[in-house]
């Protein structure tokens, strides 16, 4: 080892134990937030990817059903399928293109005939694509 260099090596360490333990605590303090809306409906637009999805895997940690909404059906099946069973929740998939002016009428359709109260909604669809 080069004379000197210890010290960088240990910054470089503690450094990153911290940027570890910041992710840790930010990562629980999501998870117990997120048990605010167990039980409840959430609807989650733009979910079948990205940050959409995120927000749904979070929630449904936590116990939230989820009403799934995008435009590409397979991917929110998929995504169901794998949250359903994992978290013991709820999902329903709504493909509907929020692009279109019918998009949120066909939300709020949705979840009226499935007879859903939606507790929380996390408007994330993107814009461009």
């Amino acid at each position: 080892m080069v004379r000197g260099s210890e010290p960088s090596a240990v910054k470089a360490l503690a450094f990153f134990w911290i940027q570890e333990r910041v992710v840790t605590i930010t990562h629980t303090y999501t998870r117990c937030r997120m048990k605010t809306w167990q039980g409840k409906w959430a609807v989650v637009t733009g979910a079948s990817a990205g940050i959409g999805k995120a927000f749904c895997i979070e929630l449904a940690a936590g116990g939230t059903n989820l009403v799934l909404v995008a435009r590409r059906r397979d991917h929110l099946s998929e995504l169901a399928a794998m949250l359903s069973p994992r978290h013991s929740i709820k999902t329903e998939t709504c493909p509907t293109d929020l692009a279109q002016p019918s998009g949120c009428e066909e939300i709020f359709t949705f979840t009226q005939r499935k007879g859903i109260e939606v507790d929380l909604l996390i408007n994330n669809a993107g814009f461009g694509a």
